[in-house]
């Protein structure tokens, strides 16, 4: 393939025109400039007459010789230019100016036309390459004027691994040949098709405006008409994505008034719509989009995602109405509606604590989205549950091979070992991904589960009987929430309420609103007898609607110690049904255990054995109710 590097100084005014500088042109310069008016405006007798007096003065000039060439050529007389071709080649055999020459000597032969004509044809037909191959061996490097190189590199402009180059020769082109309409329309050409709409749009004006009477201008008002429409919606659509509405809207309505037919100007003001959390105007345009568009697959997302905010039975009743074409289009959404049904029928079977049928739900959902973290993290959470602990363990050993460098997966990993206590294990998984990948939830889990460690070899000095030592390696340690809550809980234990109160105040000094330590603090004061100090102190706790088991058992066991009876039964009938739903658990036995406690001094011993049979199972001392 010939690489054409065009230089139309070259072809047009001659070699010897290249060197000319700010200097006063000469009278060579002078008479070129005539040979190539007389040549642009078809004025013959100009030509000749210039081209007689270069001949008196620079006969063997290789401009002069390739001028008078193109004369006889045009003239049509054959034997005269061959003559001036022979010539041509004697002087400069290697020139630029000879290949051009040689070339259109090779373009006026009956196969030469010939051969144009197929390469033309072709060309139009849209055989592109083909052509191309056929404009190579015809030019053999050399288009032999202006107007076949804007038509060859218009050519190669039609395919898009060469479109950048193309680009670049009619640029040089243009450089070469200022103000020429033919060249500007067809460099705006090649940007539409390259998908510079600022380009295409300003070179387009220009050639309308340097050629307003030119045969192409119907075809450059229809690429400008265009270009300007899809210039608007691609500048809308980033004012959009730069949260700015309102030029959004204005860029939109604009392509609109370029082309009220096309439905993308009209799906952008839905967008903006949207943006705006206007719901109703944005199902107005999409339906309106659809209907200028049935194919705009956009549009039937937005409406998609319209009636999912309103609710997941009024999306898929809507994906359900679509023909196959336009629910292709939203298969991701209705996969996504699918899978959060599954999942929140999983939920509800987990709080069950029905863990093989939930497990069930998330195989299904796992089909759904194949590798997902967090539902295959779900689903070997279920199963475990469910006893199947070597199942469970073999998917989180998998999805850590399909994704050992996911930040995701290793986070995921973490969390599944360290709930079944793991913690070595989690951390061992955790460094096996480079620092540099770590996120804020990989970070903030390893501080967990390092703390963890501290706390359990404090702990296990504690129980040895070496509580002072455990109490100094965890004042070495960072200040942390977790280590002076632990201190103030020893402190309790034995009766250091002086101590305790010091650790809870630390806490409350980070986490003013810290639910553990303002109980603590209570439960220190009715420890010291100070019942007033402590309802002051429970005042201040903030709802625990929400909060753990345990700690709505802890206030619940407050309410009963100040005195507050019916503020204790009441947590306690909102406290224990919670509980009896939970799967077994210390915590939720704990719950039961001092539920129980509390009926039995309320009066109500019955009641209480029936709960404590609760307990009872909930602590795994039964597997069964008693009767």
């Amino acid at each position: 393939m010939y690489k054409f590097t065009l230089n139309l100084l070259t072809l047009s005014l001659g070699l010897s025109m290249l060197s000319m500088a700010e200097a006063a042109p000469t009278a060579h310069q002078l008479l070129m400039a005539q040979v190539r008016l007389g040549e642009d405006t078809h004025r013959e007798d100009l030509v000749e007459q210039s081209l007689y007096r270069l001949e008196l003065v620079e006969p063997n000039n290789p401009d002069v010789v390739a001028a008078r060439f193109r004369y006889l050529l045009r003239r049509g007389n054959i034997d005269g230019a061959q003559k001036q071709l022979t010539r041509l080649f004697l002087l400069a055999p290697d020139s630029k100016i000879y290949q051009a020459s040689h070339t259109a000597m090779r373009l006026s032969s009956p196969d030469g036309r010939q051969a144009l004509q197929m390469a033309r044809l072709q060309a139009i037909s849209g055989r592109h390459k083909e052509a191309i191959a056929n404009y190579d061996r015809l030019f053999n490097g050399a288009p032999p004027d202006v107007e076949m190189a804007m038509e060859y590199w218009s050519t190669v402009a039609q395919i898009a691994s060469r479109r950048n180059e193309a680009i670049s020769q009619l640029r040089i082109l243009n450089n070469d040949n200022p103000d020429t309409g033919a060249i500007l329309g067809a460099l705006g050409q090649a940007y539409s098709q390259k998908g510079d709409r600022v380009n295409a749009v300003v070179n387009l004006e220009k050639a309308l405006a340097l050629d307003p009477h030119s045969s192409n201008n119907d075809k450059w008002n229809s690429l400008l008409k265009v270009n300007r429409y899809w210039l608007a919606i691609q500048q809308g659509d980033a004012a959009l994505k730069a949260n700015n509405p309102e030029q959004a809207e204005r860029l939109f309505r604009q392509a609109r008034s370029v082309d009220n037919a096309d439905s993308y100007a009209v799906l952008g003001l839905g967008d903006v719509a949207m943006a705006r959390k206007d719901y109703p105007a944005a199902e107005r345009y999409y339906q309106q989009t659809l209907r200028m568009d049935s194919s705009n697959t956009n549009a039937v997302r937005g409406l998609a995602n319209i009636y999912r905010q309103q609710s997941p039975e009024k999306a898929e009743a809507f994906i359900a109405s679509l023909p196959a074409s336009q629910r292709r289009s939203v298969d991701d959404i209705e996969c996504s509606l699918q899978n959060d049904r599954l999942a929140q029928q999983a939920e509800a079977l987990e709080n069950q604590g029905k863990w093989a049928q939930a497990a069930a739900l998330q195989r299904q959902r796992l089909a759904l989205d194949p590798g997902s973290v967090w539902i295959t993290y779900r689903l070997s959470q279920d199963l475990w549950q469910a006893g199947q602990r070597s199942q469970a363990d073999t998917l989180m050993r998998n999805l850590a091979q399909q994704k050992p460098d996911d930040p995701e997966q290793v986070y995921a990993f973490g969390l599944y070992l360290s709930g079944h206590d793991q913690e070595r294990a989690a951390l061992a998984h955790i460094n096996s991904l480079p620092r540099a990948q770590w996120n804020s939830n990989i970070q903030e889990l390893v501080n967990r589960l390092q703390s963890d460690q501290v706390l359990e070899t404090a702990n296990r000095l504690r129980e040895s009987g070496k509580e002072a030592e455990a109490e100094a390696m965890l004042r070495q340690q960072p200040p942390s929430t977790r280590i002076d809550l632990t201190l103030a809980d020893w402190a309790q234990q034995r009766r250091d309420y002086t101590a305790a109160r010091a650790a809870y105040q630390n806490v409350l000094t980070r986490e003013p609103n810290n639910i553990d330590a303002i109980l603590g603090l209570t439960e220190v004061d009715i420890a010291a007898g100070d019942k007033a100090a402590a309802r002051s102190q429970l005042a201040k706790l903030p709802a625990t609607d929400n909060a753990s088991l345990n700690t709505q058992r802890r206030v619940a066991l407050v309410q009963a110690q100040l005195g507050d009876t019916a503020a204790a039964q009441q947590t306690f009938n909102r406290l224990i049904p919670q509980a009896k739903s939970q799967p077994p658990s210390m915590e939720s036995a704990m719950v039961l255990r001092d539920g129980a406690s509390f009926e039995a001094q309320a009066g109500e011993p019955q009641q209480a054995l029936e709960t404590y049979k609760d307990a009872m199972v909930a602590s795994g001392v039964a597997t069964t109710r008693p009767q």
